[in-house]
């Protein structure tokens, strides 16, 4: 079962190496995972010193953990594990089957390219510079090429972060610190809390009974944990929750590479972009763009049950745009999405009607833009192209990918969204691009935009 390698053009092997530190839960932040420009130095081995440890997708739980809550999930609110029987039958059947499956699927032991565990930071050195492209780097011309942006990532919907670690890996190394978020409230297929025991997916009411108010709920608690990330990396005080002197010292070097008066990125797929949506109406905010990946924005259960519920998601955003106008216009933002969710015409009535709500009013210049990329589906934004051989995609994951070739389709999505974070971020030595241009002429009218490997091959 040999899966597709990661091309050079998404993460480079021979380009700058990335680095990654992992913080567990507290009671004052949830999961996150690092990525970060990584000194060059990382890769220099000698008899004295070792590399850093490589890092694959799930070097962080392992696993085991994903594939227990995937199929947990799967099994719905009706397997609650209380009765005797079903007890027996995953303790003594399944969980086996699921550990066994963690050792033999080749996705538990694959590596992500020239990504590193706790790897030396970036110093400032001009020998070191970040993967240079026609439509990326937004530091590398900077006054202070040892400080880079931020950008915090809010993953979907029973998802972790895991299946984007590549993604964030490659805005890494491209030059932003981004913080990868695992939330904590429910929707995430399985999740490690601050007092080590482990949240399973939480399920909504059934649609018979479904409350209108428990996923925007989730949202709410999902787009405060994105601020709480934001406060941990950025705060000067030490926490008083963690003893660990490696967490501090981890912490303090991280903060050092960033410079969030560069641009503090929010970015979202699926669910998490209605996360990043609900953010950018908290007080206080500190995003100065957002990414929209394939964003969730409208609930439906009508066509589930009799009398069912609708309504445009998050609410707080729509609310505001309809009642008092356009959303704060100093907050430039990308709706990237999918053919596939395009085809879902009140879903994307609802992306359409969100992006109106961030348009520039006419004193300034930020750019809303809608971008479809053809033929392509729903998980063509994650990282499971990467993770099962092309065989397996093709025949269970077709729906769910599209027609068009997945490996194309990712690159584009990395240098579409490392063009928009290079057009938004401050820095006033930046230079345009082709590239970038090709990736934001697409206005909120949704037109269709070739992808810049087609681009390339025309």
């Amino acid at each position: 079962m040999r899966s597709i390698p990661v091309p050079e053009s998404v993460l480079s092997t021979t380009g700058p190496p990335v680095g990654v530190r992992y913080f567990g839960a507290t009671e004052q932040h949830p999961p996150l995972r690092v990525f970060y420009p990584a000194s060059s130095s990382t890769i220099a081995t000698t008899k004295q010193q070792r590399r850093p440890p490589s890092v694959g997708w799930f070097s962080d739980t392992g696993l085991f953990p994903y594939l227990q809550g995937y199929v947990r999930m799967s099994l719905g609110r009706e397997f609650g594990l209380r009765r005797f029987r079903q007890q027996l039958l995953w303790n003594c059947i399944v969980v086996p089957c699921l550990r066994l499956l963690s050792w033999i699927l080749p996705v538990g032991r694959q590596r992500l390219p020239n990504v590193y565990q706790n790897a030396p930071v970036r110093t400032r050195d001009s020998s070191e510079t970040t993967l240079m492209s026609s439509s990326t780097t937004a530091s590398s011309q900077s006054s202070s090429p040892d400080q880079f942006p931020l950008i915090i990532f809010s993953h979907g919907l029973t998802g972790t972060g895991q299946e984007n670690a590549l993604l964030c890996a490659a805005w890494a190394q491209r030059g932003y610190v981004v913080a990868n978020v695992h939330h904590t409230e429910g929707s995430a297929c399985f999740a490690p809390l601050a007092n080590g025991t482990t949240l399973p997916y939480q399920h909504p009411p059934p649609f018979v009974h479904y409350d209108p108010n428990f996923r925007p709920n989730q949202i709410t608690i999902r787009a405060q944990q994105l601020q709480q990330a934001f406060d941990f990396l950025t705060r000067t005080t030490s926490d008083s929750s963690s003893n660990s002197q490696d967490h501090d010292q981890g912490l303090s070097e991280l903060q050092r590479l960033m410079d969030p008066s560069q641009g503090v990125l929010a970015a979202g797929f699926s669910y998490g972009a209605a996360t990043v949506a609900r953010a950018l109406m908290m007080p206080q905010s500190p995003f100065t763009a957002a990414l929209f990946l394939d964003g969730w924005f409208h609930i439906d259960t009508s066509s589930m049950v009799p009398g069912g519920t609708e309504f445009n998601f998050p609410p707080p955003a729509f609310d505001h745009g309809q009642t008092k106008g356009a959303l704060p216009s100093h907050v430039p933002t990308l709706f990237l999405n999918s053919q596939q969710f395009a085809n879902y015409t009140k879903l994307y009535k609802a992306t359409q009607l969100l992006a109106e709500c961030y348009k520039s009013d006419s004193n300034t210049k930020q750019p809303t833009n809608i971008v479809i990329l053809p033929d392509t589906g729903h998980q063509s934004f994650c990282d499971v192209v990467f993770w099962l051989p092309p065989w397996v995609l093709n025949r269970f994951l077709k729906g769910a990918l599209g027609a068009a070739e997945p490996i194309g389709v990712y690159d584009d999505i990395v240098q579409r969204t490392c063009a928009f974070f290079h057009e938004v971020v401050t820095n006033p030595n930046k230079k345009d691009s082709g590239v970038l241009e090709t990736a934001t002429s697409a206005m909120s009218n949704g037109e269709e935009v070739p992808t810049t490997s087609k681009v390339k091959s025309a």
